[in-house]
């Protein structure tokens, strides 16, 4: 009921798809950098067309703002939802962007595909041990985050969209 008056109040309608983005981890080298998913977003919104929901935690809320494009069809929702809400958000979404963090496992447990980014060079920290559980997710996993390419990303995402089609 919460989740779709806010929704409803962000302009974002019953089953309009939408991408939900998590820029966050608790661990600062798992965290890609700010500015490429501010630039991601812009791109997800200008060439896609399609609505974006930022999530996160109230620990992220007071970093959101640096973060956000200034774009049309970016909603807010960092430190707004309890963890049964994030998990009918993500449920709803088409698809879960995020860094290798709780949400990734969150949105594989209701059945969103996941895009993940991964930036490490040990086993341990791998997608392969942390990576989404089932099929239909796509893993971007290179040495550093540093070294993923937010076109590289781009370019994944359109491919996952293509496949939910």
């Amino acid at each position: 009921l919460y989740l779709g008056r806010v929704l409803r109040q962000q302009g974002i309608r019953q089953g309009e798809p939408f991408i939900a983005v998590h820029p966050w981890s608790s661990n600062p080298l798992k965290r890609w950098p700010g500015e490429r998913y501010r630039t991601l977003m812009r791109l997800i919104a200008e060439r896609l067309s399609t609505r974006i929901v930022v999530i996160g935690g109230p620990e992220e809320a007071r970093a959101t703002h640096a973060l956000l494009p200034e774009v049309v069809g970016v909603v807010n929702l960092v430190g707004r939802l309890t963890l049964r809400q994030l998990a009918a958000l993500l449920q709803c979404a088409r698809v879960l962007i995020s860094n290798d963090s709780g949400p990734v496992h969150l949105a594989a447990a209701v059945g969103t595909p996941t895009l993940a980014l991964f930036g490490s060079t040990t086993a341990a920290t791998s997608p392969k041990r942390w990576g989404p559980w089932g099929a239909g997710h796509r893993v971007i996993w290179r040495p550093s985050m540093e070294a993923i390419a937010v076109e590289e990303v781009f370019t994944a995402l359109q491919d996952l969209v293509q496949r939910l089609r």
